[in-house]
């Protein structure tokens, strides 16, 4: 997410999976915040890009924040 347009891209992205999965607003959950993170763990991002991520799809809310913090710890390579 280099630039606001990889921002975009990747939010309508996950848009798309959560309205398939029948979920209609996935900024309101943790759980999806939390895979979120686990997702990068798995794909071996550092942690300069998942503050990236963060900043970019958590918005400011800590508890959002926290929860792709979490997940990504889970599943991150160290």
């Amino acid at each position: 997410m280099k630039s606001s347009n990889d921002a975009a891209s990747f939010e309508n992205g996950l848009s798309g999976i959560a309205s398939k999965h029948g979920i209609s607003n996935w900024r309101a959950s943790e759980a999806t915040f939390r895979g979120i993170g686990e997702a990068l763990g798995k794909a071996n991002l550092s942690e300069t890009q998942l503050e990236v991520y963060k900043s970019n799809l958590a918005a400011g809310d800590p508890t959002m924040a926290l929860a792709m913090q979490k997940g990504f710890e889970e599943t991150h390579a160290r």
